[in-house]
């Protein structure tokens, strides 16, 4: 039987020990909030998860913790040293820790090394699965991608989205263009992972991208679905008041400050508007009219449901 897309990427996830996980670049709250949830999911279950956001975090890092998000890839490749033998032939190895370093010993039993004979370089990535959240396109991607081309090179990508303009670039393309955030297509994803792995934060997370995508749920792109989930994230105790104060009340106090005391006009400002002013109330009024290959049978998800895109700066 054909597997659907979220079906192939539980068992990819099932499969994979360490998974790196990345969004695009400059990431608004929605791509942020499903970064810190699957690697607090995975984490759960065990597996060990990188997440890279190279660029700068939005106003939700305020709340939702980012501290195992990193900046770079620095560190997640094998550092290899090699040893020329053409003249030596080895005895013995051991290495022992003293004072922060590493001490590697190599003892001859024949010949003997200089130090031509050391020389260093990296190795593979140092993980098995990638999971991209909230990338319509490669080009798109952390900037990580760009600076490391083959990064992806014979691993499994799963990409998860629901932009209509994905380009399904993925070994499997978890793309629901009827979801109105990419949270709310990893609520479903979460569940058919396991059991019990929601939690205060996790929900917390879930909320802050479905709040932000979807405008505080006064956006087009607001679907009954989404509207289901936000009750269940505040029944697990979704921290809702945190969300609203570092998303929202900010933009809000500033507003009414301003409405409160508008910036006076200049004499020639208030000269040049006279005119205009004048015009308008003697005019009578008009109407405005109206990577590794996609896997086998695997099954897109399509939708006609319109998305209207939110301001990034909400998101």
């Amino acid at each position: 039987m054909e597997q659907t897309p979220k079906q192939q990427a539980v068992e990819l996830i099932k499969q994979a020990q360490k998974i790196l996980l990345v969004t695009g670049r400059e990431p608004n709250n929605d791509q942020f909030a499903s970064i810190v949830v699957l690697q607090s999911v995975l984490s759960k279950l065990g597996k060990e998860t990188i997440a890279v956001i190279s660029d700068t975090l939005p106003k939700a890092k305020s709340f939702l913790d980012h501290s195992k998000i990193a900046k770079d890839i620095t560190g997640i490749q094998d550092f290899i040293i090699s040893l020329n033998l053409n003249n030596v032939e080895i005895d013995k190895l051991k290495y022992h820790v003293e004072d922060s370093k590493l001490n590697i010993s190599v003892t001859p039993k024949k010949g003997n090394f200089t130090s031509k004979d050391a020389t260093f370089s990296y190795g593979d990535y140092n993980f098995d699965l990638v999971i991209a959240l909230g990338v319509a396109k490669l080009e798109k991607m952390d900037r990580l991608y760009e600076q490391n081309p083959t990064i992806f090179d014979d691993l499994h990508l799963i990409n998860i989205d629901y932009h209509r303009i994905n380009e399904n670039y993925g070994s499997v393309n978890l793309v629901d263009t009827a979801s109105g955030s990419i949270c709310e297509i990893l609520v479903s994803l979460v569940e058919s992972l396991g059991q019990d792995l929601m939690d205060e934060n996790i929900a917390t997370a879930l909320l802050t991208g479905l709040m932000a995508s979807t405008n505080r749920f006064t956006a087009d792109n607001t679907t009954p679905k989404a509207l289901s989930i936000a009750a269940q994230m505040l029944a697990a105790k979704a921290k809702r008041g945190e969300i609203v104060k570092a998303l929202y009340e900010n933009n809000h106090e500033r507003t009414k400050r301003e409405n409160r005391n508008p910036a006076p006009l200049a004499n020639s400002q208030q000269a040049s508007l006279e005119p205009s002013i004048k015009s308008v109330v003697t005019q009578p009024t008009k109407s405005v009219g109206p990577f590794k290959g996609k896997i086998e049978g695997s099954k897109e998800i399509v939708s006609n449901e319109k998305i209207d895109n939110t301001s990034k700066n909400t998101q």
